[in-house]
């Protein structure tokens, strides 16, 4: 889906997303050789929605294209399996909370702990088991990713290690499935709560099954907002910065560390939206893919609709997620002086 959107705001005017127009498409993914996914013709649809100041509106004209699932794989099969997957690493994880464990420093204020290690173990045994031919990119593997790799599944073992090393029960499984750029099956385990998130190409996002829809509009000043940097001393500063704005205008900015765990609570509802600054492909990619079937609102710092399947994979993420364009714009006018 391609959005033009236009933020009239009085204080500010963002520039214009691109308008990009709907075309029929066909791709072909080497790993299974009859594998393909259609998108069909494109139908234009003009909405204009009023912010509550009555002075602000933003007008969206979207191009919808018709999808269809793949024809020749059955992405329910692969779905339950990765649910089944991410749902067994959980129940390990959970076995090992609330027990201390010796952290081992990462990078800039990130740890990783032996769970990490024993899950990521789990989750790529299970995987290379059912399906030998498609290779694991996880978070844990010190080895470059190889992304250029027609099809791969991209693993983060338990999203919120910080969390679980010091007690929190704010954690996460995440596994999805790539081909050629295209975002096909993201599946998001809650170990606490048991909650199963999964998204399908083409055919919608579901928690434990239920449909997934979000279409609710929202205020700024109604809505608990994720906030999410990377791990660098500028990306902190930056998340300072945003945490100062945002917090003007929500009713409250959360950092919880866990951006798959904050991306399936948007998804259903439970939190409004995420501001993004830099954070990795693999702690996002299946979040991205339930709020894009779910119906949420996917946009770059710009205004630009995101296409979360021509993300490069090897850059840092940056976007705002939303599950309305009301609260994208008021967002987005909230933060327009960072960068």
């Amino acid at each position: 889906m391609a959005v033009y959107l236009e933020l009239c705001l009085d204080i500010f005017r963002l520039p214009p997303a691109i308008n990009d127009p709907g075309r029929n498409h066909e791709k072909h993914i080497s790993n299974w050789p009859s594998l393909r996914v259609i998108g069909g013709r494109s139908r234009r649809r003009i909405r204009t929605l009023s912010l509550p100041t009555g002075r602000r509106r933003i007008q969206a004209t979207e191009n919808k294209r018709v999808k269809r699932s793949p024809a020749d794989i059955d992405l329910d099969q692969v779905s339950n399996a990765a649910a089944r997957i991410a749902s067994e690493a959980g129940a390990l994880i959970i076995s090992r909370f609330g027990y201390l464990s010796e952290p081992t420093p990462k990078g800039n204020f990130d740890v990783q702990l032996d769970i990490d290690i024993q899950s990521e173990e789990l989750i790529i045994s299970l995987l290379t088991d059912q399906y030998p031919s498609i290779p694991v990119i996880s978070e844990e593997m010190t080895a470059k990713p190889n992304w250029a790799q027609d099809t791969v599944w991209i693993v983060d073992p338990l999203d919120g290690t910080n969390n679980f090393a010091v007690g929190i029960p704010y954690i996460a499984v995440s596994i999805c499935l790539r081909s050629r750029q295209r975002l096909l099956v993201g599946v998001i385990h809650d170990p606490i709560t048991s909650h199963t998130y999964v998204a399908r190409l083409s055919a919608g996002a579901t928690c434990d099954g239920n449909r997934l829809h979000l279409d609710a509009a929202k205020s700024m000043q109604a809505a608990t907002v994720s906030l999410v940097t990377g791990y660098s001393i500028s990306d902190r500063k930056m998340g300072e910065t945003a945490y100062l704005a945002l917090s003007r205008r929500a009713r409250r900015v959360v950092t919880m560390w866990a951006p798959a765990a904050d991306l399936a609570r948007i998804a259903d509802g439970q939190l409004d939206a995420m501001v993004c600054f830099n954070a990795l492909f693999g702690d996002v990619c299946s979040g991205l893919l339930l709020i894009s079937e779910a119906g949420g609102v996917i946009t770059n710092l710009d205004g630009a609709e995101m296409n979360i399947h021509e993300i490069n994979p090897d850059l840092p993420v940056t976007f705002v997620a939303s599950g309305n364009y009301i609260l994208c714009a008021e967002i987005l006018s909230a933060i327009r002086d960072i960068r």
